[in-house]
């Protein structure tokens, strides 16, 4: 996709900050309405998501970002593979505004540990493997990746340099509408109880001085899953925790009063959800707590 000339420029120093956190613009369907004050309490019934976009969010569980002069860049960690032997598949995108690249860097890994600025225009994640020792048993090993970019006029590169074991090889981005969408997910919260794992997607959408993150829930009872729209649209999200049958969401979000004035309260919303043939029901009772 095409960048500014500032946006192309701030590849050579998005590496100049580094950090493991999150905020991304994308786009993301269903934008919600604003809150406004003194929204009554509600329960509403959510069905099981079948949209194709959605597609990667039953096995994203992991983002790591660093930003700079406008730059977000994030790492993101999804399962797929065999959990006994590595199992983590690893994609990187680079955004600025509402324009957003993305690359599946290829690579099969326990897990990451750190993104870093190595250079300039230069990346090293680094985390750890799991290979096979002379005897043919599993063993942990250190991970290390150089990533590099390059800005080519007002247009980002949509080709990427890899350095890893001494050997190089290039990704280009890719253009899949699951992955796109992955990519507006700038942070998510985990939770688990006996009967299920949740996790709480935030994604960019809408006007930002006006709440615009919309959330997402995936519900997994090994192995299967369920990822649910949840059609709320608030500022942030802090804190997800799951027990008896619901996953409660907690955070801030953006109202406004009869004068047109801008605040800002907390909410409380409940999920009730239920477990049949050890997986999650097509629909879920969002009920608003606070």
């Amino acid at each position: 996709m095409r960048f500014n000339a500032l946006a192309a420029l701030a590849f050579s120093s998005l590496l100049a900050v580094a950090a493991a956190g999150c905020a991304a613009p994308g786009d993301a369907p269903g934008d919600a309405p604003a809150t406004t004050e003194g929204a009554a309490t509600s329960t509403r019934t959510v069905t099981a998501s079948s949209d194709p976009q959605l597609a990667n969010l039953d096995a994203l569980w992991a983002v790591h970002t660093l930003e700079a002069d406008g730059l977000m860049i994030r790492a993101y960690e999804l399962t797929g593979g065999d959990p006994a032997m590595n199992g983590t598949s690893v994609y990187l995108s680079a955004s600025a505004g509402y324009e957003t690249l993305t690359w599946d860097l290829g690579v099969n890994i326990r897990s990451i540990t750190k993104m870093e600025r190595v250079g300039a225009a230069a990346l090293k994640l680094t985390g750890t493997r799991d290979d096979l020792d002379g005897d043919e048993m599993p063993v942990s090993r250190p991970f290390e990746m150089i990533v590099r970019g390059r800005p080519s006029g007002d247009f980002l590169d949509a080709k990427l340099t890899l350095e890893r074991d001494g050997e190089t090889s290039t990704v280009t981005a890719t253009t899949d509408a699951a992955t796109d969408f992955m990519s507006s997910v700038y942070d998510l919260k985990s939770a688990e109880s006996e009967e299920v794992s949740a996790r709480v997607f935030e994604t960019t959408a809408g006007d930002p001085a006006m709440n615009g993150d919309m959330l997402y829930l995936t519900l997994m009872s090994f192995p299967e899953s369920k990822t649910y729209e949840l059609g709320l649209n608030v500022a942030s999200v802090t804190s997800v925790t799951t027990s008896n049958g619901q996953v409660r969401i907690e955070g801030t979000e953006d109202f406004m009063d009869a004068e047109g004035n801008i605040g800002q309260k907390p909410f409380t919303y409940a999920v009730k959800f239920t477990i049949t043939d050890y997986a999650p029901a097509d629909e879920i009772t969002l009920v608003r707590v606070r």
